[in-house]
């Protein structure tokens, strides 16, 4: 052997790096290493290979040393396998001040010291380090602390915008801390939580601002269909796509609101004119006749409302249909004078009364009454008779319809071909 060679093998035996025998450790030896100091001594000495190295730093649970290798160490995949062992709150702390930005970025998702990070997340220069702080604040309570509490309103909207629990986001929307805050809480929630809102808010208030922004078709048909306050079924209505139900809930439903608010939602040409000739609804027609965009489909339904346009008919068995169908009076009285059979045309006319005069009879007073004759000391009584009389002024026997306002139908063909020429 070599001087040289032999004097270097002195050393390493008289440091501990080699064994008796005069060879360096297997990485099987180090993986059965339990000294802290021997495995620290490996580690650190550039005489031994990268793979035995790492192996002894595998090997390493001291807290310092495994801060001292990551401070020191050259090669960055040994400096991050000492950084990802290293668990100890205050040395964590302390190698996120104080390391080079690579290894901050690391260690940063590991810290727990949340007003640590506040401070990072706002004092820091460096924009990445400012992002990764605020990431690492991962507990939604404490965020929605900071949004109600922290002095600073950058830190208040910082920590606003990396909120996204939905809880949280709820409670702040509900109880803002500003007009501001407010709105943009109701903007980051989702469909769900809306969706619940809406269904069992605390308030009107708050179940009629998340029916605004809910865009769920399911929960909106949920609440329009069963909803209890018919305010807020109207507000859903007016918010559902489905035209379907649309549909059936302007034939079908029972609330006015409703069958317009479902009416408002409908853009088909053909659906408008059928709900335009069929609706009770005076303003309910009216406005479905104005959402028509098809001249043709608006000439066939101007007959079905405007008595100058039921003028110009000349099919008898449309007359008749509209005599029968329509829903408008003033048109169905044009209808039955222009038709030309008298039998039929006597009847109609006869029919027009029916429903007034059994309108009449409902809102009569009908008492029986039982009258003593006039002789004195007479126990005897006349037979009960009734008495009829009608609770309004008004003659039941002529007809008080209201003066309906005539749809103008502005621009339509009906009023370009057919000027009007009086109420008739």
């Amino acid at each position: 052997m070599k001087p040289l060679a032999r004097t270097a093998l002195v050393i390493a035996l008289a440091a501990g790096l080699v064994g008796s025998s005069g060879c360096a450790p297997s990485v099987v030896d180090v993986a059965q290493m339990t000294d802290q100091a021997e495995l620290a001594q490996i580690a650190e000495s550039e005489n031994y290979s990268p793979e035995l190295r790492l192996a002894a730093i595998e090997r390493i649970t001291d807290q310092p040393t495994l801060a001292r290798l990551a401070a020191r160490e050259w090669d960055a995949t040994r400096r991050e396998l000492a950084l990802s062992k290293l668990t100890d709150p205050s040395l964590l702390a302390q190698m996120a001040m104080n390391s080079a930005k690579a290894d901050r970025l690391f260690i940063l998702p590991k810290i727990t010291d949340k007003e640590l990070l506040v401070r990072m997340a706002t004092e820091d220069t460096d924009l990445e380090i400012q992002r990764a702080a605020w990431s690492a604040i991962r507990d939604p309570v404490y965020l929605g602390k900071l949004v109600r509490e922290h002095p600073v309103a950058d830190v208040r909207l910082l920590a606003f915008c990396h909120l996204t629990d939905q809880s949280v986001l709820a409670n702040l929307a509900l109880n803002p801390p500003n007009r501001t805050l407010r709105q943009d809480a109701w903007g980051q929630l989702d469909q769900e939580q809306l969706a619940k809102l809406a269904e069992s808010g605390s308030n009107f208030l708050v179940r009629r601002s998340a029916i605004g922004r809910l865009t769920d078709q399911v929960a909106l048909t949920r609440i329009a269909t069963g909803g209890a306050d018919p305010f807020l079924r109207r507000a859903a209505t007016a918010r559902l796509t489905d035209t379907e139900l649309l549909v059936k809930l302007a034939r079908e439903s029972d609330d006015m609101g409703m069958r317009r608010a479902a009416a408002r939602q409908i853009t088909d040409d053909a659906l408008l004119a059928e709900i335009a000739m069929a609706s009770r609804d005076y303003k309910l027609r009216t406005e479905a006749a104005f959402r028509i965009f098809d001249g043709a489909v608006h000439a066939r339904v101007g007959p079905w409302l405007d008595p100058d346009a039921t003028s110009e008919l000349g099919d008898q068995d449309l007359l008749r249909r509209i005599a029968l169908e329509t829903h408008d009076p003033e048109t169905r009285q044009r209808a039955v004078s222009l038709l030309t059979d008298q039998a039929l045309s006597r009847s109609w006319r006869w029919s027009l009364w029916i429903p007034l005069y059994a309108k009449w009879r409902r809102t009569a007073s009908v008492t029986r009454t039982c009258r003593p004759r006039r002789e004195s000391g007479s126990t005897r009584v006349e037979r009960p008779r009734w008495s009829i009389r009608p609770c309004s002024r008004a003659s039941p026997w002529r007809p008080q319809y209201p003066r309906f306002a005539r749809p103008p139908f502005p621009g339509s063909p009906i009023q370009r071909n057919a000027p009007r020429s009086g109420r008739g």
